[in-house]
């Protein structure tokens, strides 16, 4: 049961602990605990000793990061019930209502967020797996999950501030070749690695999930060349 960060990611989400700082210090909670052990303790931002998510984020965009950062940062995300349809309630026993199942609906934008994260962690193996690597940045919350396979690697830059923030950030991972081409997972945008670096906007409030795209063509053939055929890399987006 990983309290401490989804404390820190409160902190993040209502501007108390800056991004950088924030990514040092999951940094510092793996190399303290072990890379295993973190990814085997549940992330609570809610459950029936505190208040609900909703309460205490009423706002969406607030609670749809937090929610954004439950799912990317290591460890196994705890949705308490209710938490995906925007359940509200306070302190015990408020925070213990029953389920709302009328919320549960297409439209509801909490429940199509969840779904969109849970597919996320289902689809890109890193997020599950991967090992963390906080990424030097001025403003961001910006950090790398990385398996053995280069090709499951995600970079992840989160922007908790309520202004655009354009930063180029450094990819320290000698297995990435230049010209990489890398698609936001949550937006489509599309943005290539140069010199070991990825520069791309990030809205306020907002997360940019960024996968490795296989691309049929000289730049996806150099990968071909040094680590076999694209075909032979498992749960790949092709």
């Amino acid at each position: 049961l990983n309290l401490h960060l989804g404390v820190l990611i409160f902190g993040v989400v209502e501007g108390k602990y800056p991004g950088p700082t924030a990514a040092q210090s999951v940094a510092n909670l793996v190399a303290d605990c072990g890379h295993e052990a973190v990814l085997r303790s549940w992330t609570v931002l809610s459950n029936h000793d505190t208040p609900r998510l909703a309460h205490r984020l009423p706002e969406l965009a607030p609670r749809l990061l937090a929610l954004t950062l439950q799912f990317v940062l290591p460890g196994c995300p705890l949705v308490y019930y209710g938490d995906e349809i925007g359940l509200d309630g306070g302190d015990d026993p408020e925070n213990r209502g029953t389920f709302r199942w009328e919320s549960a609906t297409d439209d509801n934008a909490v429940l199509a967020h969840t779904r969109k994260l849970v597919s996320l962690r289902q689809r890109l193996r890193a997020l599950r797996i991967g090992d963390f690597r906080a990424l030097v940045s001025q403003k961001l919350l910006a950090f790398m999950r990385a398996t053995e396979r280069v090709m499951d690697t995600v970079i992840v830059l989160a922007n908790p501030t309520s202004e655009p923030v354009m930063e180029m950030v450094t990819v320290p991972d000698d297995r990435i070749l230049g010209y990489t081409l890398f698609r936001d997972e949550v937006g489509g945008e599309e943005v290539r690695i140069l010199g070991a670096t990825v520069a791309i906007e990030v809205k306020p409030g907002t997360v940019r999930v960024l996968s490795m795209v296989n691309e049929d063509n000289p730049s996806g053939a150099q990968y071909k060349r040094i680590y076999g055929h694209w075909a032979s890399f498992k749960g790949l987006r092709h």
